[in-house]
Order: structure tokens, then sequence, then C-alpha cells
């Protein structure tokens, strides 16, 4: 599903790339939602693996660390091939049992670590301005943001499988579950953002 509709994606409306705007939402949204179901379908079945692979909370944990990384690894592959391809324009600016309230703690303190870096981030989006800070500071926000939400996700993936526990029948009703939720609560926080404050 996600290779016969990604390429289409990013490829221009075939016949209609002059037509209306809501011609070319209707054209690009089966594309669209033909890649989220194989896309999910993909990243559930991966997630789900890790509760079977282990019942070690700490094991888990390193499992999701680990395939973020290489999530991490790719991206970061992507963006030197497409550099080398297209060039670089710098000419302008633990328990098997599960998780309970006891363990909140925990996870606290990495997802609030997680939290204070992505708002760094944010924090430096929002007010770097000036040639020193797009040619070199901007590269530091991008790794603060990037850290920030690594950190997060990893959290929350591994709030996620010890929540499953033992119950591995259960891992990818949770991790569809999950993934649900995040794209329903992204989409409303993007809407209220456009709304209260639309692009000029």
């Amino acid at each position: 599903m996600v290779l016969c509709a990604f390429p289409f994606i990013f490829m221009g409306c075939l016949g209609c790339a002059n037509a209306h705007d809501w011609a070319q939402v209707v054209y690009y949204a089966p594309f669209v939602v033909v890649f989220q179901f194989g896309w999910a379908a993909t990243q559930i079945s991966h997630l789900s693996l890790i509760p079977t692979i282990t019942q070690d909370p700490n094991d888990r944990t390193e499992l999701n660390a680990i395939r973020y990384g290489f999530t991490v690894m790719s991206n970061v592959t992507v963006y030197l091939v497409t550099w080398l391809v297209l060039g670089l324009d710098t000419s302008s600016e633990g328990r098997e049992a599960g998780i309970g309230p006891e363990d909140a703690t925990k996870f606290r303190a990495s997802y609030m670590l997680g939290t204070v870096v992505g708002a760094s981030a944010a924090v430096g989006l929002r007010f770097g301005q000036g040639t020193l800070y797009v040619n070199y500071l901007l590269y530091v926000v991008a790794m603060l943001l990037g850290a920030g939400g690594s950190v997060m996700l990893v959290t929350s993936l591994s709030i996620t499988a010890d929540f499953i526990g033992p119950n591995v029948e259960s891992g990818a009703f949770v991790y569809g579950s999950m993934s649900f939720t995040d794209k329903l609560s992204n989409g409303i926080a993007v809407v209220l953002i456009q709304n209260l404050n639309p692009c000029m």
C-alpha cells in the first residue's frame, strides 16, 4: 500500500494541475488514506513485536530506543542523500505485571526532560533570527527538537510496552489505539493552531 500510494502523493496532480484546490484535495486524499493504512500496518506490526520478544521492561525500553535510533539514522541518511543529489544552498538566511500509579515517577523524570528540551527548541524557533542564527544556531535548535521528540517518543512507547505487559495478544490493538489517538490529537492541534494563527 505504501509503495503504491507514496509516489502519487509527491507527484503533480495528474490531469488536474490547474484545477481548484478542492479538486486536488479529492485527488490526493485517497492516496494519503492508502499510504496511512499501509504505514500504520507496518508500524503497528513492528511495535507489537517488542512485547512479544521480551517481558523485561528494561529490554523493552532498549528495543524501543534501538528501533527509534535506526529511524533517526534512516532520516539522516535520507537527508544526506538529498543533500548530495540536490546540493546545499547556504547563501540565504520493571515489572511483567504492567504499570501502575506507583510507576509514574520513573517515566515522569525522562518525559519532563524531553519536554524541556523540546520546549527550548520551540523558543529558539520562535525568537531566533539573524545571520548567525540561520547559518549556525538553527542546527543546534534542530538537534534539540529532535532530541526532545526522541526522548518523549521512546518514553511513550516504553510506557505502552509496559502497559501491555504479558498480554502480548493485545499488543497490536494497544499500539493501534495509541497511533489513532496520536493522529487524531495532532490533527485537532493543527486545525486549532491554523484557525488561531492563520497563515498570511
